[in-house]
């Protein structure tokens, strides 16, 4: 070695290295000494020449600073493979210190010196091959850098070659590969299908197929081959080209997921339910067995969205999921079927009682403290129990059974479970049909609100808009509120179906406002049920806050019953609304016994005489006296006067002559949905006089 070679790396490693230097320093090739950090601390004479720098500046560079192609944010993945393979051989591109790029056969070899770890690179410059040469190396670089991996096999199943792409896809080294056969990558070849299977490449010339790989370590991965047949002389080989799928394995498999299983909970969703529990029942019909179908509602979970967020309530609803899947068989299935309602599907039936005893531990495991935010919550549920084949010999039919014993568990009270009963009075069984079709309405969104215009009676001017809910039905068309609101004030469902009105109302009045259409207030109609429900007021306060509107914006129409008599609670709750700042108005008066001097302990609002009565005015004298009557004993109380069912110019000249201050009805406008009420006030609303009712 020569004098002035650097004979001795920097980091002082000791006389082995420098031993092992000098034996290969004067080897024709370039040698160069890598530390752990990719840097160089060693370069022999001939790397110094090739290169082109001074000694004491190639030995400050690093491995980076000759490979244009080796990013120095990969070293780490690098030197890792290097330590697992022990020798990697690549051809790569360098240049010199003049900036010529010149190609390089490259073998990497990681070494271990007294505790220090080194790379020594043997690199061959091959700029003066032959040109045939040349193209093979850059032939051979090209592969070596696709991500694909390569190989050649001859017809003994064994690896000829192998790019580099799979030495790092497979984790060994170049010449562990060489040499390998196919059943040894390949656990799912085994060795004696290979005649087989070379014989219907060479036939068809091209296959394609999915398969896994082994790597070093054990672990398999999914893979494409492609395989392609092809003869050199009297030679065969088969040239592979395998690329790894996993990741696309992956996504198929979450695209499955999807498919099946519900994003919020994980749980199965309806279709995958359908498919087991047609299996349970062909299972069932077969070994003659029984199987059991629950249906469990959570209840009071709209409440928990309105106090909490519909975010939070997410949470709930996922970690009742959990809970419930504990008390369950490995053959038994939870599935959401949607909302705040899960089913669950127990095979093999030996016993109906093992059904209540499944359900009373769901009961249970809803029981424990849930704890979410930091917030505590306490769930209960309603579940219905269907059992086949009394209850049903088909999905539909067990479905629709469970769902109307699960909602006769909700008239107890809810927090029980209820087997359903062929027994039900025909009566019940319709009511309950009405119940649940009438809360699908609400959860699909079937429900639609029309909008009708409240007129000045003495200047024609747009005073005010009433909300009033229509049940777009699927099969009986449009529905008017006296088809369906018995049915939820009696159930209990009105408190849902009224919490849909107020926030699609309340998100209504905030898009017109945004578009810059100026609307006078919205009467919302409250029945005496939603009067007793402890959260109406947090509910009005939640639906102004979401949607920026002021408790002016609305008006509340009171049922008539609250005049009847002296209210108690349900008064209470009206001058809570009143102390918010919204108004009030009493519907159907003149209709029913009324005592207008609960209106004495209530502000100014608006009575609305009944359409009934209004309709009468020109066919009986009694009615246009009790109408002037009604109407003096309001004005004399600060209530302004509604007359409701216009219906002609004739009864408007009427009211307006009674002293009537509002009316609506059909001679001016008809309920129509939103965009229509647009149209409408444009043709017939001056908005620079539109003027806002009395509030209270």
């Amino acid at each position: 070695m020569a004098s002035n070679d650097n004979s001795n790396p920097s980091g002082g490693a000791g006389d082995s290295v420098t031993h092992l230097l000098h034996a290969i320093g004067a080897a024709n090739d370039l040698i160069l000494l890598l530390d752990a950090r990719g840097r160089i601390t060693y370069a022999n004479d001939h790397a110094v020449t090739a290169y082109g720098y001074p000694r004491e500046e190639l030995v400050n560079l690093s491995i980076h600073d000759l490979d244009p192609d080796f990013p120095a944010d990969t070293w780490d993945q690098h030197w890792a493979s290097l330590k697992r393979c022990g020798t990697l051989a690549v051809n790569v591109r360098h240049h010199s210190r003049d900036g010529r790029i010149f190609p390089v056969e490259l073998k990497d070899t990681w070494a271990e010196f007294d505790g220090e770890e080194y790379s020594i690179i043997i690199a061959r410059d091959l700029s003066h091959r032959s040109d045939s040469d040349e193209r093979g190396q850059l032939m051979k670089f090209s592969i070596d850098r696709i991500d694909e991996s390569v190989f050649w096999i001859g017809p003994d199943a064994r690896v000829i070659y192998a790019n580099d792409a799979a030495c790092r896809n497979l984790g060994f080294a170049s010449d562990e590969l060489i040499g390998i056969s196919v059943a040894d990558l390949d656990p799912n070849f085994p060795a004696e299908i290979w005649p087989l299977h070379w014989e219907e490449l060479k036939e068809r010339q091209r296959l394609h197929f999915e398969t896994h790989h082994k790597r070093r370590d054990g672990s398999v991965y999914p893979v494409e081959v492609t395989a392609n047949f092809i003869q050199i002389g009297s030679r065969e080989f088969n040239c592979a080209f395998v690329r790894d799928i996993t990741e696309r394995k992956i996504t198929e498999g979450q695209l499955r997921r999807m498919a099946t299983h519900d994003a919020l909970t994980d749980l199965p969703n309806r279709a995958l339910l359908s498919d087991r529990i047609e299996r349970a029942l062909a299972f069932a019909a077969r070994y003659d067995t029984r199987l059991a179908v629950l249906f469990l509602n959570i209840d009071r979970m709209q409440q928990v969205n309105v106090d909490h967020g519909h975010a939070t309530g997410d949470q709930v609803i996922a970690a009742v999921a959990k809970r419930l899947q504990t008390p369950l068989r490995s053959i038994d299935t939870v599935a959401h079927w949607g909302s705040d309602t899960f089913v669950v599907l127990i095979p093999d039936l030996v016993e109906p009682e093992y059904a209540g005893d499944v359900a009373q531990r769901l009961l249970d495991a809803l029981h424990l403290p849930l704890v979410i935010d930091d917030v505590e919550f306490s769930l209960t549920a309603s579940i219905g129990i269907a059992i086949h084949s009394q209850d049903g010999n088909d999905p539909e039919t067990l479905f629709k059974n469970a769902d109307i014993a699960m909602y006769r568990a909700k008239e107890f009270g809810g927090d029980t479970m209820q087997y359903f009963s062929v027994d039900l009075d025909p009566s019940t069984a319709d009511h309950i049909a009405r119940l649940l079709e009438l809360r699908k309405a609400i959860r699909d969104d079937q429900l639609s609100i029309h909008y009708q215009p409240i007129v000045g009676a003495q200047n024609n001017r747009l005073m005010g808009i009433e909300a009033l809910v229509r049940w777009d039905h699927p099969t009986r068309g449009l529905l008017l509120p006296t088809a369906f609101l018995d049915t939820a004030e009696e159930s209990g469902l009105i408190i849902e179906l009224g919490r849909h009105v107020l926030m699609a109302a309340c998100a209504q009045l905030r898009d017109w406002r945004d578009a810059g259409l100026q609307v006078p207030p919205l009467t919302i109609n409250l029945s005496q049920r939603q009067l007793r429900d402890p959260e109406l007021i947090h509910t009005v306060q939640h639906a102004l806050e979401q949607h920026d509107l002021q408790p002016g914006d609305l008006i509340f129409d009171l049922p008539p019953s609250l005049l009847a008599s002296d209210g108690g609670l349900l008064l209470s709750t009206v001058q809570e609304l009143i102390g918010l700042g919204s108004g009030f108005a009493f519907d159907d008066i003149g209709h029913s016994p009324t005592h207008l001097h609960v209106l004495q302990q209530l502000s100014r609002g608006t009575v609305k005489l009944d359409s009934r009565l209004i309709a009468s005015l020109g066919d009986e004298a009694d009615t246009l006296a009790l109408v002037d009557a009604l109407t003096r004993a309001a004005h004399r109380l600060g209530t302004q006067v509604l007359a409701e069912g216009v219906e002609s110019t004739a009864l408007l000249e009427q009211v307006r002559t009674l002293g009537c201050d509002l009316f609506t009805g059909y001679v001016t406008a008809r309920p129509m949905p939103a965009a229509e009420l647009v149209d409408w006030i444009s043709r017939h609303a001056d908005p620079a006089a539109t003027e806002e009712p009395a509030q209270g």
